[in-house]
């Protein structure tokens, strides 16, 4: 935190018209947290740029060349992906009018694709830019009435999906707008980069007063000593016989780089599975697995093998799964060709019996035959899907227990038996993607129903509620448009909202789902209440920087200080142990991989439930499990149901100031 704010400063000072644009542009209230910010991602990215010098130079030419460089290649590449789209689907409704004999339709899309075929002949963005705001589309032709097919209304979609996108580009203007706002471009990009450039510095400087390094400077440290002194690293590949990468798919260059440097010849093992490439955001990079993979294919010392064969499962099950990912991994999208190389094969043999793999799609309209309680009384704290009155959780419940009803009246072959026998509820498991509210609602629902469940996981140190709540702290310090986690942390203890400022909050923006769009609005008001958010998010600034440099621990201890938490929960009658309870969670993180590792905690904590549960005595051990996909790994299960499945990763809608990438 210091470091930056002394960057910015500098540059400030040395910069003072140049500082001042930029902060009309990126910088809501004309603060400078917005900028800083924006240091801190550039910096957090480069951390993983193995040349960082060549990527810099990289970003400047990136806006050079006037109309033909990267930038306006990137914007026309995407242009003219949108215009092969549409005409590949106007295509297919040609030919479906001219086979039918809609001819008012064919001529309605031989105008639309003379259109476009003007314009995809266009390679100068600059006379794109004359060309489409030139641009008009005839009105939809009226509907044949034989049109049995929707083809005018397919029709009116792709001319309307043209125009938006079309529209879209009239954004950056005129044609000289265009060349102007590169230049500015360039100007703001190296601005930003002269910033992050006095952040290394004052980092440093600040590093080295204090005689300490951090995981990224040994990682580069590691690469100088070996690149710089030939008989160490000698040393280093004699001392290793082989060596075994695991989970090479999350490797970034820098990563890559070490391992080149000691390794021989031949004595390397990788192992990886592009399905599981989840660390994007910290830049690694699948293309270094893929294109080991390749290579090892056709060197002659080398060999490489796809393990897709499975003893496991039953080939319906297999079959359902390589539909899904033959969609989804191809070359174009996942650099794969799932269907040909990695498609899963089943090596188990099974009897010849019915296994269905099923997806149920719930009609999400409140139906109020389907149940005769009321639901449980709305609450801000406690609902995940904020200011929505419909719960996906209890519709799903119910449907899930009508199927387990009906399974319980079938029969399945018991291997250990070797005889069919009644299905059992224990023969049955639930497996959800994350803890949470929706699975608080969702077990609660089916005990109500009598389906007799347990929900078996580990207790552990962060089961009370300050560790909940410091954990949302956690979630909200890396990604505060997670509503329920900001709620729950601006609610509590930390920031001391109450439920009439939460309110008022609310009301100010009624047009979105988004709680956390509501707190961005209000934030722009001019009161106490917005004055008590953006000194909320400052600590939360602080508090991320601070874990990100000093680790979560301390960063934990010096927010729990800073907002006198300790203090009011000693004060509440329910707190007499949670203080220690604090002091137990923070302590936790000490000498653990989550210490400088926010986004590894959140993946941790988002697969592990929080509390264990049996609704009823756990001498019953014929009980339906319900457990989170991580802690299913390596079990196996007769009969499985996926629940939550309509849940997005991440609700809201991406925003940022800025776009990074190692290109």
């Amino acid at each position: 935190q210091k470091a930056v704010e002394m960057a910015v400063s500098k540059f400030k000072k040395q910069n003072t018209e140049e500082f001042a644009n930029i902060l009309d542009f990126y910088a809501s209230n004309r603060t400078e947290k917005d900028i800083k910010n924006i240091v801190m991602k550039i910096f957090q990215f480069s951390l993983s740029i193995l040349d960082y010098e060549e990527w810099k130079n990289s970003c400047i030419q990136f806006f050079e060349n006037g109309q033909h460089n990267k930038a306006t290649q990137i914007v026309m590449f995407d242009l003219k992906n949108k215009l092969a789209f549409a005409k590949n689907r106007l295509d297919i409704y040609q030919q479906m009018a001219n086979n039918y004999g809609f001819l008012k339709y064919v001529t309605y899309i031989n105008k639309l694709q003379s259109k476009l075929f003007e314009l995809s002949k266009i390679d100068n963005f600059g006379d794109f830019l004359v060309a489409n705001s030139a641009l008009s589309f005839d009105r939809i032709m009226a509907k044949d009435e034989k049109d049995i097919f929707f083809l005018q209304e397919r029709i009116k979609i792709i001319k309307e999906y043209i125009s938006e996108k079309l529209k879209s580009y009239a954004l950056f203007g005129e044609k000289q707008d265009y060349i102007t706002s590169l230049t500015q471009c360039k100007q703001t990009t190296l601005a930003f980069l002269k910033m992050c450039d006095l952040f290394v510095e004052s980092y440093t400087l600040l590093k080295k007063r204090k005689n300490v390094y951090d995981y990224n400077d040994i990682e580069r440290l590691v690469i100088k000593l070996l690149s710089e002194n030939a008989e160490i690293c000698q040393s280093i590949k004699n001392k290793y016989k082989y060596i075994f990468v695991d989970e090479f798919q999350d490797a970034n260059k820098i990563q890559e780089n070490i391992i080149n440097l000691i390794k021989k010849e031949d004595n390397v093992f990788y192992v990886g599975d592009l399905k599981q490439a989840i660390y994007g955001f910290r830049q690694s990079n699948s293309e270094i697995f893929e294109n080991i993979a390749k290579q090892f294919e056709f060197e002659n010392q080398s060999e490489a093998h796809n393990l897709n064969c499975n003893f496991r499962s039953n080939p319906e099950v297999l079959t359902f799964v390589n539909n899904i990912f033959c969609t989804l991994m191809t070359e174009n999208t996942a650099h794969l060709d799932y269907k040909e190389k990695s498609q899963l094969k089943g090596e188990a043999k099974f009897l010849p019996e019915n296994c269905n793999v099923c997806l149920a799609i719930i009609n999400q309209q409140k139906n109020e035959s389907a149940s005769q309680s009321k639901l449980p009384q709305y609450s801000v704290k406690q609902d995940t899907n904020f200011f929505v009155s419909e719960k996906n959780s209890i519709y799903e419940a119910r449907y899930v227990a009508q199927k387990i009803a009906e399974l319980k009246l079938q029969q399945i072959y018991d291997i250990n038996l070797q005889q069919y026998r009644n299905v059992e509820f224990s023969d049955i498991t639930i497996l959800l993607r994350k803890r949470g509210e929706y699975l608080n609602e969702f077990i609660e629902e089916l005990a109500r129903l009598d389906v007799p469940i347990s929900v078996n996981t580990d207790t552990k140190t962060d089961e009370t509620y300050d560790a909940e709540i410091l954990t949302d702290l956690i979630y909200v310090a890396q990604n505060y448009q997670n509503d329920f986690a900001l709620a729950s942390v601006m609610m509590s203890d930390l920031f001391d909202f109450s439920a009439q400022e939460m309110s008022k909050i609310r009301q100010t923006n009624k047009q979105t789902n988004y709680f956390y769009e509501c707190v961005d609005f209000y934030r722009n008001e001019n009161d106490d209440l917005a004055n008590k958010i953006n000194a909320m998010f400052d600590n939360i600034q602080e508090f991320e920087t601070n874990a990100r440099f000093l680790g979560l621990s301390q960063a934990l201890q010096k927010i729990v200080i800073k907002t006198n938490y300790m203090l009011k929960i000693s004060k509440n009658m329910a707190g007499y142990n949670r203080p220690q309870n604090v002091k137990n969670f923070i302590n936790s993180f000490v000498g653990t991989n989550f210490e400088f590792d926010l986004e590894d905690f959140i993946s941790y904590s988002q697969n592990s439930l929080r509390e264990q549960r049996n609704i009823i005595p756990p001498t019953n051990t014929n009980l339906v499990n319900i457990t989170t996909m991580h802690s299913s790994k390596g079990l196996e299960y007769p009969i499985v149901f996926v629940v939550n499945l309509g849940d997005n990763f991440n609700k809201a809608p991406e925003k940022t100031d800025i776009k990074l990438s190692s290109d």
